[in-house]
């Protein structure tokens, strides 16, 4: 087998979790005879990832979103909210979120859309990435996350921690 050129290997890695959004996607309505497979959460959020790490310059919008998923993905009165699992390790309320969110996608990935979760979490947790991923990530993030410059820390800290359970 002949090794990928570079053109080669950044189309494959930019393909990276797009498995995922064909096995997982969830059919909605949106004619009489016609549904359409969607991307579950877990799934944009790795898709996200995979945008932001393949174009850190020009993907900052994907910072944003991955925040608000974070934030979002389990409501307040959501029945894993109070799970046996969170209770047992003491997830703090506002950790829950990302805390299942990494639980479901740990669930799913295979090795390398794993390292691609690895991957970006490093480039956050990084204050010295030239990036500046971190930075951004605490300025573009929720509302709620920007009372304390190291929530946005904590929380992925939470998904890491989910995403770690497996």
């Amino acid at each position: 087998m002949t090794p990928f050129t570079p053109a080669q290997a950044d189309v494959l890695r930019s393909l990276v979790g797009f498995r995922l959004a064909f096995e997982h996607g969830v059919p909605v309505p949106v004619a009489p005879d016609l549904n359409v497979k969607i991307a579950p959460t877990p799934v944009v959020l790795l898709l996200k990832m995979v945008a932001y790490l393949d174009r850190p310059g020009e993907r900052e919008r994907d910072l944003e979103d991955i925040g608000y998923i974070l934030e979002e993905f389990v409501g307040g009165a959501a029945p894993g909210r109070f799970s046996d699992e969170v209770l047992e390790r003491g997830v703090a309320y506002e950790e829950v979120s990302p805390f299942l969110l990494g639980r479901k996608v740990t669930a799913i990935v295979n090795h390398a859309e794993r390292e691609v979760v690895l991957r970006f979490l490093a480039a956050i947790e990084d204050e010295n990435n030239p990036t500046g991923a971190q930075m951004l990530m605490a300025r573009l993030s929720p509302p709620s996350w920007r009372r304390d410059p190291a929530e946005p820390l904590r929380r992925l800290e939470a998904f890491k921690q989910g995403f770690a359970g497996r």
